[in-house]
């Protein structure tokens, strides 16, 4: 007799890492090929990307002028995401945002890709 396993159809691995990419483009570089550099990471780490979000402009801009940096830690703080990938934590690395990242625990973390 042969069986055949047919699972419960459910994953027998965990979850995978869920992220979200983000990028503040302030010298002219084309946002599909920054997001392209993020996502590429992102696969080579077997994450899976919730949302892949750019603002354009200064990045010593305040997050209130950043709408898609405000709907990035939106996800992480909703637990839609479980990290965030950017070029570089300048992107990001503010005192207030550092500060949040850091209040946030093992609970969210920044990838940075050297590009």
């Amino acid at each position: 007799m042969y069986a055949i396993s047919i699972g419960t159809g459910r994953s027998e691995t965990a979850p995978a890492t869920r992220v979200a990419l983000y990028a503040c483009i302030a010298d002219g570089r084309d946002p599909d090929d920054v997001m392209g550099t993020l996502r590429a990471h992102a696969r080579a780490k077997g994450w899976s990307v919730a949302a892949a979000l750019y603002d354009l402009g200064p990045i010593d801009r305040p997050k209130s002028e950043r709408s898609s940096l405000t709907r990035v830690t939106r996800l992480v703080e909703d637990g839609k995401a479980d990290g965030i990938v950017t070029l570089d934590e300048t992107h990001l690395a503010t005192a207030k945002l550092r500060g949040w990242l850091d209040g946030l625990g093992d609970a969210a973390f920044v990838e940075a890709v050297s590009s």
